[in-house]
């Protein structure tokens, strides 16, 4: 093979890198991500000083690490990762980033800095409900819910909020499977089944500001408040995620 014509691995590392780690978030993975970008900085290290700062640059490698960072429920560290990527990066990938900053952001609770990126990424400002609006919405999914439903709906409490919290997503179990941008999220004991010692009361939440991030507009939003109030319905009744889909309900 003509050596002009030879993938350049170095180029590639980051790429192969990044793929790696979001393959594994995407499987709930969080502690092998992170094993894995700890192998990618030992490597980097251990590189000739030039090379090193390149790779220690790559917007590949920086994009790992923020994923990384937001999955461990650190958003003030993933912010910062973010904003470097920022820098010089075409419009399509920019637009990526606002969005990942506007989640960092709504976890530390500066809406106002959130909003200002999801502006900059749609070159809009972003919608948001009044609480009577979305409670309103809530409600309606409610009660088009088959009877039977309904019932056991009656039996939770349903928490309508703007953001999750880590103290939540550990209460869900594993962080990697309980991430920021979560839609909604069942806590507790499954209906009729005892509650373990320690388990946090049963409940379901519905994060709006997570919610509102992915749909284009209130019609949008209620749909998708639907599809998530039912999918955490599912969840309540004790079922997995093929059961959910099996019922109908997701």
């Amino acid at each position: 093979e003509d050596p002009k014509n030879a993938p350049d691995i170095e180029a590639l590392f980051g790429e192969l890198i990044l793929l790696q780690v979001l393959a594994r978030l995407a499987l709930g993975d969080l502690k092998g991500a992170r094993s894995a970008m700890d192998i990618a900085e030992a490597t980097v290290r251990s590189q000739p000083g030039p090379l090193q700062a390149e790779l220690q640059n790559d917007a590949d490698l920086v994009r790992a690490e923020a994923e990384i960072l937001l999955a461990e429920w650190r958003p003030e560290d993933a912010s910062e990762a973010y904003l470097r990527l920022l820098d010089g990066a075409e419009a399509e990938e920019a637009s990526a980033y606002h969005q990942r900053l506007a989640l960092c952001n709504d976890l530390l609770g500066d809406y106002e800095t959130a909003d200002a990126h999801m502006e900059s990424a749609l070159g809009a400002a972003p919608f948001h409900l009044a609480e009577d609006e979305t409670n309103a919405i809530v409600e309606e999914a409610k009660a088009a819910l088959p009877k039977a439903f309904q019932e056991a709906l009656e039996q939770i409490a349903v928490v309508v909020e703007p953001m999750p919290t880590r103290n939540l997503a550990k209460s869900g179990g594993n962080l990697a499977e309980t991430p920021p941008d979560l839609l909604g999220l069942f806590l507790g004991a499954p209906i009729g089944e005892p509650a373990a010692p320690g388990e946090p009361p049963t409940c379901i939440r519905l994060f709006t500001r997570n919610l509102e991030r992915v749909c284009a507009d209130r019609a949008e939003l209620a749909v998708e408040l639907q599809v998530t109030l039912y999918h955490e319905l599912g969840h309540a009744l004790g079922l997995d995620e093929a059961g959910v889909d099996a019922i109908g309900l997701a």
